[in-house]
Protein backbone atom coordinates (compact mmCIF):
# COMPACT_ATOMS: atom_id res chain seq x y z
CA UNK A 1 0.00 0.00 0.00
CA UNK A 2 1.34 3.43 -0.97
CA UNK A 3 1.66 5.97 1.84
CA UNK A 4 0.87 9.65 1.36
CA UNK A 5 1.35 12.82 3.39
CA UNK A 6 -1.05 15.72 2.85
CA UNK A 7 0.05 19.00 4.42
CA UNK A 8 -2.70 21.31 5.60
CA UNK A 9 -4.99 18.30 5.50
CA UNK A 10 -7.17 19.15 8.45
CA UNK A 11 -9.68 21.34 6.64
CA UNK A 12 -10.83 22.71 3.31
CA UNK A 13 -9.21 21.47 0.12
CA UNK A 14 -6.59 19.53 2.07
CA UNK A 15 -9.23 17.58 3.93
CA UNK A 16 -11.00 16.77 0.66
CA UNK A 17 -7.70 15.57 -0.83
CA UNK A 18 -6.92 13.39 2.19
CA UNK A 19 -10.38 11.83 2.10
CA UNK A 20 -10.21 11.15 -1.64
CA UNK A 21 -6.80 9.48 -1.41
CA UNK A 22 -7.96 7.38 1.53
CA UNK A 23 -10.94 6.26 -0.55
CA UNK A 24 -8.48 5.34 -3.32
CA UNK A 25 -6.94 2.83 -0.94
CA UNK A 26 -3.86 4.77 0.13
CA UNK A 27 -2.51 5.02 3.68
CA UNK A 28 -2.97 8.72 4.43
CA UNK A 29 -1.31 10.96 7.00
CA UNK A 30 -2.05 14.65 7.37
CA UNK A 31 -0.17 17.43 9.10
CA UNK A 32 -1.74 20.72 10.10
CA UNK A 33 -1.25 23.52 12.59
CA UNK A 34 -4.88 23.29 13.68
CA UNK A 35 -6.59 20.48 15.50
CA UNK A 36 -9.24 18.41 13.78
CA UNK A 37 -12.74 19.75 14.39
CA UNK A 38 -14.15 16.50 13.02
CA UNK A 39 -12.20 13.23 12.97
CA UNK A 40 -10.97 11.80 9.69
CA UNK A 41 -11.57 8.05 9.98
CA UNK A 42 -8.67 5.96 8.74
CA UNK A 43 -6.29 8.93 8.52
CA UNK A 44 -3.34 9.62 10.83
CA UNK A 45 -2.99 13.17 12.12
CA UNK A 46 0.19 15.06 13.03
CA UNK A 47 0.37 18.59 14.37
CA UNK A 48 3.09 20.81 12.95
CA UNK A 49 4.05 23.89 10.94
CA UNK A 50 5.55 22.92 7.58
CA UNK A 51 7.15 26.36 7.32
CA UNK A 52 9.27 25.47 10.34
CA UNK A 53 12.37 23.38 9.56
CA UNK A 54 12.39 21.76 13.02
CA UNK A 55 8.76 20.67 12.71
CA UNK A 56 9.46 19.19 9.27
CA UNK A 57 12.50 17.31 10.60
CA UNK A 58 10.38 15.88 13.43
CA UNK A 59 7.66 14.89 10.98
CA UNK A 60 10.23 13.17 8.76
CA UNK A 61 11.56 11.24 11.74
CA UNK A 62 8.10 10.10 12.82
CA UNK A 63 7.02 9.03 9.34
CA UNK A 64 10.31 7.33 8.49
CA UNK A 65 9.91 5.28 11.67
CA UNK A 66 6.70 3.95 10.14
CA UNK A 67 8.23 3.20 6.75
CA UNK A 68 8.21 6.64 5.14
CA UNK A 69 5.97 7.97 2.39
CA UNK A 70 5.66 7.44 -1.35
CA UNK A 71 3.50 10.46 -2.15
CA UNK A 72 3.69 14.05 -0.92
CA UNK A 73 0.89 16.58 -1.41
CA UNK A 74 1.98 20.08 -0.43
CA UNK A 75 -1.38 21.71 0.19
CA UNK A 76 -0.80 23.84 3.30
CA UNK A 77 -1.06 27.55 2.62
CA UNK A 78 -2.31 30.87 3.92
CA UNK A 79 -3.93 33.77 2.11
CA UNK A 80 -2.44 36.78 3.85
CA UNK A 81 -4.11 40.20 3.98
CA UNK A 82 -5.84 42.06 1.18
CA UNK A 83 -3.87 45.26 0.61
CA UNK A 84 -1.93 47.13 -2.08
CA UNK A 85 1.83 46.59 -2.26
CA UNK A 86 2.49 50.06 -0.85
CA UNK A 87 0.57 49.18 2.33
CA UNK A 88 1.46 45.49 2.64
CA UNK A 89 3.13 44.72 6.01
CA UNK A 90 6.60 43.23 5.61
CA UNK A 91 6.01 40.68 8.36
CA UNK A 92 2.84 39.47 6.63
CA UNK A 93 4.74 39.15 3.33
CA UNK A 94 7.41 37.04 5.01
CA UNK A 95 4.85 34.81 6.72
CA UNK A 96 2.97 34.08 3.50
CA UNK A 97 6.18 33.22 1.64
CA UNK A 98 7.39 31.06 4.53
CA UNK A 99 4.27 28.92 4.60
CA UNK A 100 3.33 28.87 0.92
CA UNK A 101 6.77 28.54 -0.67
CA UNK A 102 9.42 27.69 1.90
CA UNK A 103 7.11 25.06 3.41
CA UNK A 104 6.85 22.99 0.21
CA UNK A 105 10.61 23.39 -0.31
CA UNK A 106 11.33 22.06 3.19
CA UNK A 107 8.98 19.11 2.73
CA UNK A 108 10.36 18.20 -0.69
CA UNK A 109 13.92 18.47 0.57
CA UNK A 110 13.03 16.18 3.47
CA UNK A 111 10.95 13.52 1.74
CA UNK A 112 12.29 13.35 -1.84
CA UNK A 113 15.50 11.46 -0.91
CA UNK A 114 13.57 8.38 0.25
CA UNK A 115 11.55 8.46 -2.99
CA UNK A 116 14.80 8.61 -4.95
CA UNK A 117 16.06 5.51 -3.15
CA UNK A 118 12.83 3.65 -3.96
CA UNK A 119 12.90 4.76 -7.60
CA UNK A 120 9.27 5.90 -7.42
CA UNK A 121 7.40 8.86 -6.05
CA UNK A 122 4.69 11.42 -6.59
CA UNK A 123 4.79 15.06 -5.49
CA UNK A 124 1.84 17.39 -6.02
CA UNK A 125 2.07 21.05 -5.04
CA UNK A 126 -1.18 22.96 -4.66
CA UNK A 127 -0.59 26.31 -6.32
CA UNK A 128 -3.38 28.53 -7.70
CA UNK A 129 -4.50 30.35 -10.81
CA UNK A 130 -3.09 33.32 -8.87
CA UNK A 131 0.26 31.78 -9.82
CA UNK A 132 -0.50 32.33 -13.50
CA UNK A 133 -2.22 35.73 -13.70
CA UNK A 134 -1.96 39.09 -11.91
CA UNK A 135 -3.82 39.16 -8.60
CA UNK A 136 -4.13 42.78 -7.39
CA UNK A 137 -4.28 43.39 -3.62
CA UNK A 138 -2.85 39.93 -2.85
CA UNK A 139 0.77 40.35 -3.89
CA UNK A 140 2.35 37.97 -1.37
CA UNK A 141 -0.10 35.20 -2.17
CA UNK A 142 0.42 35.66 -5.91
CA UNK A 143 4.20 35.76 -5.55
CA UNK A 144 4.19 32.56 -3.49
CA UNK A 145 2.01 30.72 -5.99
CA UNK A 146 4.01 31.90 -9.03
CA UNK A 147 7.11 30.79 -7.16
CA UNK A 148 5.60 27.41 -6.34
CA UNK A 149 4.95 26.71 -10.02
CA UNK A 150 8.56 27.58 -10.87
CA UNK A 151 9.77 25.36 -8.04
CA UNK A 152 7.54 22.52 -9.28
CA UNK A 153 8.87 22.64 -12.83
CA UNK A 154 12.47 22.80 -11.61
CA UNK A 155 12.11 19.93 -9.15
CA UNK A 156 10.43 17.81 -11.83
CA UNK A 157 13.58 18.02 -13.95
CA UNK A 158 15.83 17.22 -10.98
CA UNK A 159 14.04 14.11 -9.72
CA UNK A 160 12.51 12.80 -12.93
CA UNK A 161 15.41 10.38 -13.56
CA UNK A 162 14.51 8.68 -10.27
CA UNK A 163 10.97 7.84 -11.35
CA UNK A 164 9.39 10.72 -9.44
CA UNK A 165 6.74 12.94 -10.98
CA UNK A 166 6.21 16.48 -9.73
CA UNK A 167 3.17 18.53 -10.72
CA UNK A 168 1.22 21.53 -9.52
CA UNK A 169 -2.54 21.82 -9.27
CA UNK A 170 -3.90 25.33 -9.73
CA UNK A 171 -7.42 25.76 -8.35
CA UNK A 172 -9.44 28.78 -9.32
CA UNK A 173 -11.88 30.39 -6.89
CA UNK A 174 -13.24 27.35 -5.04
CA UNK A 175 -16.73 27.28 -3.59
CA UNK A 176 -15.82 26.97 0.08
CA UNK A 177 -15.61 28.94 3.32
CA UNK A 178 -12.06 30.15 2.68
CA UNK A 179 -13.06 31.71 -0.63
CA UNK A 180 -16.01 33.35 1.08
CA UNK A 181 -13.58 35.05 3.48
CA UNK A 182 -11.41 36.19 0.56
CA UNK A 183 -14.41 37.80 -1.12
CA UNK A 184 -15.46 39.50 2.11
CA UNK A 185 -11.96 40.95 2.53
CA UNK A 186 -11.94 42.20 -1.06
CA UNK A 187 -15.37 43.77 -0.63
CA UNK A 188 -14.17 45.69 2.44
CA UNK A 189 -10.90 46.71 0.78
CA UNK A 190 -12.61 48.04 -2.35
CA UNK A 191 -15.76 49.49 -0.80
CA UNK A 192 -18.10 47.22 -2.73
CA UNK A 193 -20.81 44.79 -1.72
CA UNK A 194 -20.10 41.10 -1.29
CA UNK A 195 -22.52 40.32 -4.11
CA UNK A 196 -20.64 42.64 -6.47
CA UNK A 197 -17.36 40.95 -5.67
CA UNK A 198 -18.84 37.48 -6.07
CA UNK A 199 -20.35 38.44 -9.43
CA UNK A 200 -16.97 39.76 -10.57
CA UNK A 201 -15.32 36.43 -9.75
CA UNK A 202 -18.03 34.45 -11.53
CA UNK A 203 -17.73 36.62 -14.64
CA UNK A 204 -14.09 35.56 -14.89
CA UNK A 205 -15.08 31.89 -15.04
CA UNK A 206 -15.94 30.47 -18.45
CA UNK A 207 -18.38 28.06 -16.80
CA UNK A 208 -19.80 30.76 -14.50
CA UNK A 209 -19.57 28.38 -11.54
CA UNK A 210 -16.85 27.79 -8.98
CA UNK A 211 -15.22 24.36 -8.78
CA UNK A 212 -15.70 22.34 -5.61
CA UNK A 213 -13.07 21.09 -3.18
CA UNK A 214 -13.80 17.55 -4.33
CA UNK A 215 -13.04 18.43 -7.96
CA UNK A 216 -9.60 19.66 -6.91
CA UNK A 217 -9.13 16.45 -4.93
CA UNK A 218 -10.01 14.36 -7.97
CA UNK A 219 -7.22 16.01 -9.97
CA UNK A 220 -4.73 15.21 -7.22
CA UNK A 221 -6.01 11.63 -7.10
CA UNK A 222 -5.35 11.30 -10.82
CA UNK A 223 -1.87 12.82 -10.71
CA UNK A 224 -0.65 10.42 -8.02
CA UNK A 225 -2.02 7.39 -9.84
CA UNK A 226 -0.23 5.09 -12.30
CA UNK A 227 -2.46 6.49 -15.03
CA UNK A 228 -0.48 9.75 -14.77
CA UNK A 229 3.00 8.18 -14.77
CA UNK A 230 4.06 10.18 -17.85
CA UNK A 231 2.78 13.54 -16.59
CA UNK A 232 5.36 15.69 -14.84
CA UNK A 233 6.41 19.32 -14.68
CA UNK A 234 2.86 20.53 -15.34
CA UNK A 235 0.61 23.12 -13.70
CA UNK A 236 -2.90 21.72 -14.07
CA UNK A 237 -5.85 24.07 -13.62
CA UNK A 238 -9.11 23.18 -11.91
CA UNK A 239 -10.61 26.61 -12.38
CA UNK A 240 -13.81 26.53 -14.44
CA UNK A 241 -11.83 28.40 -17.10
CA UNK A 242 -10.65 31.28 -14.90
CA UNK A 243 -9.06 34.29 -16.56
CA UNK A 244 -7.93 37.21 -14.43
Amino acid sequence: MKCVLVTGGGRGIGRAIASALRDDGLQVSVVDTCGLVDPLPGIDFYRGDIGNAVDVANLLRDLEARGGIDILVNNAGIRGPTAPVTEYPVEEWETVLRVNLTGPFLCCRAFAPSMQKKGWGRIVNISSVAGKVPYPLRSAYAASKWGLIGFTLTLAREVGPYGITVNAVCPGPVDNAAMGEVMEQRARATGRSLQEVRSEYLERLALRQMPSENEVAHMVSYLVSEAARSITGQAMEVSSGYRG
